[in-house]
């Protein structure tokens, strides 16, 4: 912590080199580090006081930063920590949430990182700033929207439709997502622009798979749209396109739903080759 409050100082080579590699720690004692650098820069993430910071210099860009990133690794590091890791990964989870919920700035970085964080209240928090700042560009109009963006905004909004419990939040989500006028349908009308023609054909896969996949956990009252979108997307696979937009998830629902076998193996064969993630 000297660096991130009392400035830089020099250290002799051979004293740097020892430092550098330092002991040999656990996985869980590394969690343990990193949970509590990251606390200590930003306190505001407590409901508690603990030794850090002042509140005004927690606020500071360079400090929310460094905060974040200890904040992730410590998440990253718990996966395969047993119970006491998954305790720890919780912590670093929620308080990452709170940091982005409250000091981060308004951007689609923001809502991409709100969204990887598995809490409800951080896919809600993502999908509200999505609709926001598409909102915002909308009234600006001087120049349209990227249909990736409307999708950043839309993956917040899908997370929290499926982690949702609530009958009318999860119709009011769906009307905002899929109706007429929603988001998928505003992101589909974005890749006709003029400005992204030369994507164009890439921008559909990326909707059509992800609309087809959220109308096919309706039922079969879709059933008629989701077979089109499908179509769609395998037609523009078939003509060349390169499918890294697509999700994962298209290439299995649709692998599943084909009774032929040879069919099925070549849909999760591009699963694989196109999202090996």
């Amino acid at each position: 912590m000297i660096r991130y409050c009392h400035g830089w100082y020099h250290l002799p080579a051979a004293l740097r080199k020892e430092l550098q590699q330092g002991p040999a720690l656990s996985d869980i004692k590394k969690m343990a580090y990193h949970l509590a650098a990251g606390t200590a820069l930003a306190p505001y993430t407590l409901d508690h006081s603990v030794p850090a910071l002042a509140l005004d210099q927690g606020f500071l860009p360079e400090n929310i930063y460094e905060a974040f990133f200890h904040f992730d690794r410590a998440s990253h590091i718990a996966h395969n920590e047993g119970q006491q890791g998954d305790k720890m990964r919780n912590l670093a989870i929620e308080r990452k949430a709170r940091l982005l919920r409250f000091s981060a700035f308004q951007t689609w970085s923001t809502i991409e990182n709100l969204t990887s964080c598995p809490r409800p209240l951080a896919y809600m928090e993502a999908y509200t700033m999505g609709k926001e700042l598409v909102e915002a560009r909308e009234k600006n109009k001087s120049y349209p929207l990227h249909p990736g963006s409307y999708m950043t905004a839309i993956h917040g909004g899908e997370r929290w439709y499926n982690a949702e419990k609530n009958l009318h939040i999860k119709q009011t989500l769906d009307q905002e997502l899929a109706g007429p006028e929603g988001l998928f349908e505003k992101a589909l009308r974005a890749c006709e622009e003029p400005l992204f023609k030369k994507e164009r054909n890439f921008n559909r896969l990326l909707v059509l798979s992800q609309y087809a996949n959220h109308l096919a956990q309706k039922g079969s009252e879709c059933s008629e749209r989701v077979a089109a979108f499908d179509q769609e997307v395998l037609r523009l696979i078939d003509a060349g396109e390169t499918a890294r937009g697509v999700r994962g998830e298209w290439f299995e629902r649709v692998g599943d739903g084909r009774i032929n076998h040879a069919e099925a193996a070549r849909l999760y064969r591009w699963g694989v080759e196109w999202v090996p993630e």
